[in-house]
């Protein structure tokens, strides 16, 4: 895509589950990085990991402490100037403390997803904690923080109210890990807008005509009551204006390098493929 003040061309990276690099070739932003997909048992009662043949990975209970696979980061993950967390569940937030120290990367999140990465061994400086209506600028890119809502889970039965013990230390586990709040985020980069949710709801008062360039959507079946049920990304397409050149319904679906955008050409590509994924 050709701006009037000279070529523009940025990349989108489905990471898995609700995860997303993107990147100007300037600075990398990762979005929920979560490539260990560790396989797990008895969490939401029936809600377990999919098995695939030949997965002969170690299983995880609400007891065993949730260790990052960090062959499976460093098989993907090089370097990152921000990580941008949507909410504090393992599967969101687990990889974030060990990409943080090895890139360096600015984490931003709810002070929830910041205590994580501060008992996670990430320096202070790197830690920038918000809450929803921030609006920061850092150079060429700038980021709109979004309040926002989990998905609607267990037949709409979910609420999780509670945030991470600021004195938190570890070890992170199925039964001490709470949401913490739930952020979605507006990015300005390289003279677009794009609008990534990483989780299955929103608040629609909040994101109400941003009119994004992007918009990538956690994608499941919601019910908006008292409506009849619709899908994720149905009910928010005309509430953030419609007009959105690239609209992709992206969790559980992909491994990382299955899905990319670029502005240049402009196509978005897929090669779907069933793995053990979150649908949080």
């Amino acid at each position: 895509m050709t701006r009037a003040r000279g070529v523009a061309r940025v990349r989108l990276t489905h990471l898995g589950a609700a995860g997303w690099e993107i990147t100007d070739g300037q600075r990398v932003i990762l979005m929920d990085p979560y490539l260990s997909r560790l396989r797990y048992r008895a969490r939401f009662g029936l809600l377990d990991t999919p098995e695939l043949p030949g997965d002969t990975r170690r299983v995880f209970g609400p007891d065993d402490d949730l260790v990052s696979d960090t062959a499976a980061v460093d098989a993907r993950i090089t370097r990152a100037d921000f990580i941008l967390i949507s909410h504090s569940h393992f599967n969101h937030t687990l990889d974030m403390p060990y990409i943080a120290r090895k890139t360096a990367a600015t984490v931003i999140g709810t002070e929830s997803t910041t205590i994580l990465a501060r008992a996670g061994g990430v320096p202070e400086p790197q830690l920038l904690t918000v809450r929803g209506g921030e609006d920061y600028a850092f150079g060429a890119l700038s980021i709109k923080v979004i309040p926002s809502l989990h998905s609607a889970l267990n037949g709409k039965h979910y609420y999780d109210g509670r945030v991470v013990p600021r004195d938190f230390r570890g070890p992170r586990r199925m039964d001490n890990d709470v949401e913490g709040g739930t952020l979605a985020y507006l990015l300005r980069l390289a003279g677009y807008r794009i609008l990534w949710f990483g989780s299955m709801n929103y608040l629609e008062r909040e994101v109400q005509g941003l009119r994004p360039d992007v918009a990538l959507i956690a994608a499941a079946t919601l019910t908006a009551a008292p409506a009849a049920p619709q899908t994720a990304t149905s009910r928010r397409t005309p509430v953030i204006g419609g007009s959105s050149r690239v609209r992709v319904p992206a969790s559980c679906s992909s491994w990382p390098d299955v899905l990319s955008w670029s502005s240049r050409p402009r196509v978005c590509s897929t090669r779907w493929r069933t793995l053990p994924c979150s649908s949080r």
